[in-house]
């Protein structure tokens, strides 16, 4: 299963997540100038289960990346993130449950 999804942290910045097998890359970019590709500003690969909220409750600790949140919610992402970690559980013990099967 993979799932992508991009937050707005701020005016022209923007994090995005690709996630696959409870793996996830959070990538942090400026998308200010609508007419250039987007430049890469720092980007984290950690795991799902890994995620924080800040102490502040206005930013999400991901691995080594701190993002403080300034116009979608952290606690909108963290709850995004949640959801593709029990999907991304329930997907691996499908797989599990087959290969005993077979």
């Amino acid at each position: 299963m993979s799932a992508n999804k991009q937050f707005r942290v701020c005016a022209g910045v923007v994090l995005s997540f690709e996630t696959m097998q409870g793996y996830l890359l959070a990538m942090l970019h400026s998308d200010a100038q609508q007419e250039v590709a987007p430049v890469l500003i720092a980007c984290e690969a950690t795991g799902l289960e890994e995620v924080l909220l800040g102490g502040d409750a206005q930013s999400i600790v991901l691995g080594k990346l701190h993002v403080c949140m300034r116009v979608d919610s952290a606690l909108e992402v963290l709850t995004w993130l949640r959801k593709q970690a029990r999907a991304s559980g329930g997907a691996r013990r499908t797989r599990r449950v087959q290969s005993l099967i077979q």
